[in-house]
């Protein structure tokens, strides 16, 4: 390996060395009252070499939901290889997200947190790469919308991409509520059942005509 290139995994070990160690302070304190000096002090770095790395606070948190979006992503990946339809696939997709919800919560609530922020304005920055993860995963759930259509699991008159995001929509209410608020536990409602329930009521709208009629 060239000087150079040991030169730049260095670089690349060190920056996520210093994401990991932004996790541990944002997921224990909020991004509101984290601290850039916490940070250094946890990836065991100087302030004045975090900042080489990162501007700022919030592109460390950025960083944090890029990764979490990657991982998002892969999992979606990994759960549709095992589907062939469409509609397969986005039962697929939805379960891997309360499953991701379930054991990653930090991540979800990061990632929840910074869709909920302004767009990017630098197209090198972390934010845009979150936002072009996040398109990425859209285009998994269109695309398996409209393999769907062509194998007739999912009715022919929806826009790939409108079903998309609001399927994107409605899956995030509910594991918000599900997951995260422990809502079933406080009106002792079953998990699963009420899992199967939103599935069935979210999909039944994308389902044929011909699907819904039979018995």
């Amino acid at each position: 390996m060239s000087v150079v290139a040991k030169r730049l995994r260095g670089k690349e070990q060190r920056r996520n060395r210093i994401i990991s160690a932004a996790e541990r302070v944002f997921f224990s304190r909020g991004i509101e009252t984290a601290t850039m000096d916490e940070i250094a002090e946890v990836a065991d770095i100087s302030k004045g070499l975090l900042y080489v790395y990162f501007k700022s606070k919030e592109d460390l948190y950025n960083a944090v939901c890029y990764r979490g979006l990657r991982m998002l992503r892969q999992s979606f990946l990994r759960a549709i290889a095992h589907h062939d339809t469409g509609m397969q696939r986005i039962r697929a997709i939805g379960y891997t997200y309360v499953t991701f919800a379930q054991r990653y919560p930090d991540y979800f609530s990061t990632i929840v947190y910074q869709a909920a922020q302004e767009a990017a304005s630098e197209p090198d920055s972390y934010a845009a790469a979150s936002e072009a993860e996040r398109d990425k995963i859209l285009g998994l759930v269109a695309d398996a919308i409209r393999l769907g259509i062509m194998d007739n699991t999912i009715r022919s008159d929806v826009d790939p991409m409108e079903a998309a995001v609001m399927l994107w929509g409605q899956m995030h209410g509910v594991i918000e509520v599900a997951v995260l608020k422990n809502i079933q536990e406080r009106y002792q409602l079953d998990f699963d059942s009420l899992l199967r329930f939103a599935f069935e009521f979210v999909t039944d709208a994308l389902k044929p005509s011909e699907v819904l009629s039979s018995p």
